[in-house]
């Protein structure tokens, strides 16, 4: 065939490119898919790439091999992380009765995007496996069965709605907080089950032990209280300051992250335009945010808080933006980037707080990704930075005297147990509480799960000894999955909140007391922070609401952060639209640039397909019968193959994957 012959091809064509462009921007693909039994035939993508759930959930099944030999025995998974030995494995399952919470397999549902509840899942079968004799502690443990079962008991699979092979799966799609709305549509015709969250358990504090306490708000106004019991605590979450911040968010490696490709140690704190020069660090309304931005959120606190009120602070996890990986650091060391980030932080918070009044927990954008203390201290770089840069500031100290058991060591400090779990506990100042034993926060590391033999036990211990001096507590971890399953049944009268951060939505507090915080990053569906009184008007216990505590950052993007741009906004709790301005003008943008698109190729279209008659018409009058019939044969495999159908449809999965980018479904 011509050139001439295969432009005039194409022309034709155009309009079966708007019904593939149209169907998928509109979410609306009713295509049928393989019901496979394996990993990929349930949705879950390629266990190779780390990208897909699969990937992300082999990578942390493979943490289990302690000894590296490329297979997971019985005793590994029954152990799950830490550096429990195989003789103290062997004593938990054969000594009766075994420790508490050894068993609790009932409790662990499949929740997207948290890998560590799959791991849960492996170490509580195997633990019961071998307790009731059907495995030996050094058979080995098969990936793909335990997927498949874990999923199966729940009837999760994750079926991507498009019938012919394409580089998409569901998680791809929606990202980590998925539209409401897209996963409404998609879930009524079976499809992303998994990652639209239809198999887990509710979140916002449905797996706390249920509580009779009067939902009445905290504090009031925070700047006067005729209670002298009281303090105003900040509660923020999920930062992702990003070091190397490129304002026209086109940095590397693209997405949420927006990286100048000359990043040193030494232009760490600086901001860069697209051309390289160093500018002022605008905001991008989408991106992990500057340090510059994330600091005004402190300044509004103090311009809100009277000097003379006492104060704390709580911080639920994720300091950093969302990859650290080497092959973007220019050769730099990821651990002292790690340290880097950590130290300007804590130098920014320091200004405002004092040490004893800060409380800061892991995400699993903290140290190594998902991985943070899995492994104990010692043995990976970032989480000994991580760990060293609090107690090096003072934030995590010997103050309460407690000991605690890690890895079958006796006698541990508080510090040296914090260094390997990221597991600790202060005393609220300024508070002597209810019953005069004080108020306490334990701060967790959710990236641990539920299984974590050395936290479970330390919780057991730590939540009798508040309860033994008459005290009350807070618990703090980044996973909403995750925290409210740490409190102890026994316990539950002496909890006065629980705190979580990570999907970047805020709600109002539950009834048991429950709060899932929003995000300062600028990539969240709420940007947003709480601030509230803690004091004996209710019963020291913190409960805020969405409409009258949560300050959100209101302003258009392409401007330098302020602190006066943070206001309390009233909003409702559904979570599933941005609520702050540099959000919403940003999906205005996409949305008004989607509908531009579509006019105009449809204008195109219709302009071409006559001139493509004409065109057509001399082709076949310049060309033999043999030409015409390969012209017919190259048309209908041209539009036929699955590889070019998959370059149609790319297109508009970039414009989805922009709007996912700007509010709608943002990665955590």
């Amino acid at each position: 065939m011509g050139a001439r012959g295969l432009f005039v091809l194409q022309l034709r064509n155009l309009p079966r490119l708007l019904q593939f462009l149209l169907p998928i921007c509109l979410l609306r693909l009713p295509f049928a898919v393989s019901e496979a039994s394996t990993i990929e035939g349930l949705g879950l993508g390629n266990p190779s790439n780390s990208k897909t759930h699969a990937g992300e959930l082999a990578k942390q099944f493979a943490l289990l091999d302690r000894d590296s030999n490329g297979r997971v025995e019985a005793w590994e998974a029954a152990a799950g992380f830490g550096k429990i030995r195989f003789e103290e494995v062997k004593r938990m399952i054969e000594v009766e009765p075994a420790p508490v919470g050894f068993f609790r397999l009932s409790r662990i549902r499949p929740v997207p995007y948290h890998p560590s509840s799959f791991v849960d899942w492996v170490a509580f079968r195997v633990r019961e496996a071998l307790r009731d004799g059907l495995q030996a502690l050094n058979d080995e443990i098969d990936f793909e069965e335990e997927i498949l079962s874990f999923l199966g008991k729940y009837n999760c699979e994750d079926l991507f709605p498009l019938g012919h092979k394409l580089p998409s799966t569901c998680g791809e799609l929606l990202g980590e907080t998925p539209n409401a709305a897209k996963c409404k549509s998609l879930t009524a015709k079976g499809f992303c089950r998994y990652t639209c969250g239809v198999c887990t358990d509710e979140i916002n504090g449905a797996l706390l032990p249920s509580r009779n306490l009067p939902l009445k708000r905290s504090g009031g106004n925070i700047g006067i209280s005729g209670d002298t019991e009281s303090v105003v605590v900040l509660m923020s979450s999920d930062w992702h300051t990003a070091p190397w911040y490129q304002i026209d968010g086109k940095g590397i490696p693209g997405g949420q992250v927006t990286r100048y490709r000359q990043c040193t140690y030494d232009n760490e704190w600086q901001c860069f335009s697209g051309e390289g020069d160093q500018v002022q660090c605008n905001v991008t309304g989408k991106s992990d945010p500057p340090r510059e931005f994330v600091v005004t959120h402190i300044e509004a606190f103090s311009q809100v808080v009277p000097k003379d009120k006492n104060s704390v602070f709580f911080f639920i996890g994720d300091t950093q933006e969302h990859d650290i990986a080497p092959g973007y650091l220019n050769g730099m060391d990821p651990a002292l980037v790690v340290r880097d980030i950590m130290n300007a932080t804590l130098i920014d918070i320091l200004r405002y707080f004092e040490p004893e009044e800060i409380f800061y927990a892991a995400g699993n954008n903290d140290g190594p990704h998902n991985e943070i203390f899995l492994h104990g201290g010692g043995v990976d770089n970032q989480t000994d930075m991580w760990a060293a840069a609090l107690v090096d500031a003072g934030i995590v100290t010997n103050a309460l005297g407690w000991n605690y058991t890690y890895a079958g060591s006796v006698g541990l400090s508080q510090v040296d147990f914090f260094r390997n779990t990221g597991y600790y506990v202060k005393q609220v100042p300024y508070l002597n509480g209810p019953y005069g034993g004080g108020v306490f926060a334990v701060i967790t590391n959710t990236n641990l799960g539920i299984s974590q033999i050395d936290q479970q036990a330390a919780l057991r211990a730590d939540f009798k000894r508040i309860a033994n001096r008459n005290g009350v507590a807070f618990l703090l971890g980044h996973h909403p999955w995750i925290a409210p399953s740490l409190v102890p049944e026994s316990e539950k009268d002496i909890i006065r909140g629980v705190m979580s951060g990570h999907i970047h939505r805020a709600f109002s507090t539950t009834p048991n007391l429950f709060t899932q915080l929003g995000a300062v990053s600028q990539a969240a569906v709420d940007t947003g922070f709480y601030l509230t009184t803690i004091d004996s008007s209710n019963d020291y216990a913190i409960v805020v609401d969405r409409d009258r505590d949560l300050y959100v950052y209101k302003d258009t993007p392409e401007r330098l952060p302020n602190s006066r741009n943070w206001k309390v906004e009233k909003q409702s709790d559904t979570g599933t639209k941005p609520k702050h301005k540099l959000g919403e003008v940003q999906v205005a943008l996409v949305v008004i640039g989607c509908v531009i698109a579509f006019l105009l190729l449809a204008l195109l279209s219709v302009m071409l397909r006559k001139f493509s008659k004409k065109a057509s018409y001399a082709v076949v009058n310049s060309e033999n019968e043999s030409t015409s019939n390969n012209i017919n044969e190259t048309k209908k495999n041209k539009i036929g193959t699955e590889e070019d159908v998959g370059d149609l449809v790319r297109l508009p999965q970039v414009v989805a994957s922009s709007a996912a980018e700007v509010g709608f479904d943002q990665l955590l």
